[in-house]
């Protein structure tokens, strides 16, 4: 299954330095995060820099892909409550702002994980649901 990859580079200070996209080809669907995960470890080795400071910041499977073309990230996830979730309703409780990037980093996670977890968040209620520009409310 073919999956699209958006990803940031950031400065020691959490400064953008660099965006960027990949296609990548993931040949087990359950093996998801793995393959985020080592695709952005060789991207930080390829630039020299540290692979906390290269985030995802978007991933999903390309629509119409003959695999399975209904395929969502979801589907193929544990909906059970991830073991840093109360950690991160601390988190966006204390800094009142909820961002995919934002768990990624602090918890130093992968970004499907984290997004997991900011979706879980909305199912409890701690989060709104993302507005129009994708931002969402610590409520």
């Amino acid at each position: 299954m073919k999956f699209f990859i958006a990803w940031e580079c950031h400065s020691l200070g959490w400064e953008l330095t660099e965006k960027g996209y990949h296609f990548l080809d993931i040949p087990e669907t359950s093996e998801i995060e793995i393959e985020v995960d080592e695709y952005l470890k060789r991207l930080a080795e390829a630039r020299g820099i540290n692979p906390r400071q290269v985030v995802a910041v978007n991933c999903y499977p390309l629509p119409g892909c003959k695999e399975n073309p209904n395929y969502q990230l979801s589907n193929q996830l544990d909906v059970s409550a991830d073991p840093l979730f109360d950690e991160a309703v601390k988190f966006v409780v204390e800094k009142r702002r909820v961002s995919i990037a934002g768990i990624q980093r602090n918890f130093r996670i992968g970004y499907v994980r984290a997004a997991r977890i900011v979706e879980q968040l909305e199912e409890k209620g701690v989060v709104s649901s993302a507005d129009f520009n994708g931002h969402r409310e610590v409520l």
